[in-house]
């Protein structure tokens, strides 16, 4: 166990060296709006209202994204439980990075495979949030929303996604949890 603990300070101590803890200046807040366009960057600034279940299921249906003029776009965004901490963005995009290269080596697809994307970290209400956007994937749909499901199901960090292919309405993709005990 202390092996294991000197590692992850190893790691962390790494990581806050490489990359050090300065925010991203491209970083941006993801608010479930009724066209998912990027809110304001300003630091002071607050979201007007916290999103609820209920009003992203809304907005969801009735989504109309910003990068799916020709509906070629796939866009996923994963929702961590990290708290969101302009100190920890780097950290956090690098843990998250390396959990899908965990994911890749797992299901021995890589990421890549699915076409040239974008990726940018970003706030979805207190946590941090990834957003990788496919320009020319739509042909890649089901194999896209399988990745990402298992993503959201194997990631010890990632609570849930939102999947949109083409010009369809974004699926909320969950941890499957247990009721039953024992």
């Amino acid at each position: 166990m202390a092996s294991l603990r000197n590692v992850f300070v190893a790691s962390a101590l790494y990581f806050w060296t490489v990359f050090g803890c300065q925010p991203p200046t491209n970083t941006r807040t993801l608010t479930m709006t009724s066209t998912m366009a990027p809110s304001s960057s300003k630091p002071d600034e607050k979201p007007q209202h916290e999103n609820s279940h209920d009003e992203a299921v809304h907005v969801a249906k009735n989504f109309v994204s910003y990068f799916n003029e020709n509906c070629k776009t796939v866009k996923i965004s994963v929702i961590t439980k990290e708290p969101y901490s302009d100190d920890t963005v780097r950290l956090n995009a690098e843990r998250l990075k390396q959990e899908v290269v965990l994911l890749e080596a797992f299901t021995q697809v890589k990421l890549s495979s699915f076409g040239e994307y974008k990726s940018e970290p970003l706030k979805f209400n207190k946590f941090f949030a990834n957003e990788f956007v496919f320009v020319n994937a739509a042909n890649e749909c089901a194999a896209l929303k399988d990745f990402t499901t298992k993503a959201v199901s194997f990631s010890p960090t990632i609570e849930k996604a939102y999947f949109s292919c083409g010009c369809e309405a974004p699926v909320e993709i969950s941890k499957v949890r247990s009721t039953s005990s024992f």
